[in-house]
């Protein structure tokens, strides 16, 4: 128990004083919000989970894999339920898979004394290869998608890919993953009300999708102002 206690105590001395009544408040909100609309327990509990994975992410800590991986498994039946293949397919093959190796990549590159990682920034010319990636794979993914019988293979395909080469940055460490994030989150958001307002239970999910996008350019600025501090190029 003792260790345990010392353990918290140290993690949460690198929170800042918002941070330590904001983040657990968020939670709460979560909570509350899933209970009133009545979501199942399933949709309650990804939706925690999730956001204690995109908190400790943007903390930089490496064992909030452990909730993505959890969460991840979670999401994808409530994702197949909702015919979001490109999201199930998402989940199943890119983000169980990236948040195991991030868990144990992360640990070797640690900050001395503490439990958050170092952090990495692509050049620009590197970065400009990975975004025209995207867009070609997402043109791709988004027939296969409408030939399958998503629901939504416009925002789905974009969705599914930028998620992919946005964890392939966190796996990475680097900071412009939340240029992705930023972008991902705010077009889940949008795909998850328009199922909300059809009548899907899932008034929670909506509500995640958006604190994830508030948290990403929260921690976008975060990590930018820590790289102007140590820069570790890449």
């Amino acid at each position: 128990m003792h260790r345990i206690l010392s353990f918290l105590k140290n993690e949460f001395y690198s929170f800042s004083l918002m941070e330590r009544f904001v983040f657990p408040l968020i939670i709460f909100i979560v909570f509350g919000i899933s209970v009133v609309s009545k979501d199942n327990f399933l949709v309650l509990s990804t939706s925690i989970l999730n956001i204690l994975f995109v908190l400790l992410a943007g903390k930089a800590k490496y064992y909030c894999n452990v909730f993505g991986a959890i969460g991840s498994i979670l999401y994808i039946y409530i994702a197949y339920q909702n015919k979001l293949f490109g999201t199930c397919a998402l989940y199943l093959f890119v983000y169980i898979p990236m948040t195991t190796s991030a868990f144990i990549l992360w640990r070797k590159h640690l900050k001395l004394g503490t439990a958050e990682i170092q952090k990495t920034q692509l050049t620009n010319k590197v970065y400009l290869l990975y975004i025209l990636s995207c867009f070609i794979a997402t043109i791709i993914t988004y027939f296969i998608l409408k030939y399958f019988g998503d629901i939504h293979p416009v925002m789905d395909a974009f969705i599914t890919i930028f998620s992919i080469f946005g964890q392939l940055l966190s796996v990475k460490r680097c900071f412009q993953q939340w240029h992705l994030w930023i972008f991902v989150n705010i077009l889940s958001f949008v795909m998850w009300l328009d199922l909300a307002l059809s009548g899907t239970p899932a008034i929670a999910m909506v509500f995640v999708w958006f604190i994830y996008s508030v948290t990403a350019i929260y921690f976008y600025f975060i990590w930018k102002k820590d790289l102007k501090q140590s820069f570790l190029p890449r």
